[in-house]
């Protein structure tokens, strides 16, 4: 679930969070008293009590699909070598196809052993 717009939430028994989503604070309200929390602290506690096969699934990953391009420069040189020889330099280039981003815990297993993800960020 996904917070865009603020937004309260009810967890039960008088305790509210109420989240706006361009703040990096979260503010906690229990009856009357209210605390403001940062969201990084917050996620540091749930990701401190979690058990290890939840961290796993917390932990943000970031996967990239790549592309090797070969190719052979032909330079024609004017000095330091006699003229007119050619040289030959080879080239690879490695050019990002797809980047893709997210938890662990939503990543599929793909065939290879690898991770795929269900969303694409370009």
């Amino acid at each position: 679930m996904s917070v865009l717009e603020e937004k309260i939430i009810e967890l039960g028994d008088g305790l509210f969070l109420d989240i706006k989503p361009d703040s990096e604070y979260l503010q906690v309200r229990i009856g009357e008293e209210k605390k403001l929390i940062k969201k990084v602290d917050l996620w540091a506690a749930v990701f401190a009590i979690a058990d290890p096969d939840t961290q796993e699934k917390l932990t943000p990953v970031r996967q990239t699909q790549m592309v090797t391009y070969a190719r052979v420069h032909t330079i024609q040189l004017k000095k330091d070598m006699r003229k007119g020889e050619v040289l030959k330099c080879k080239c690879r280039i490695n050019v990002p196809q797809v980047i893709e981003e997210g938890l662990a815990g939503n990543l599929k297993k793909t065939s290879k052993g690898g991770l795929a993800l269900p969303k694409k960020f370009y």
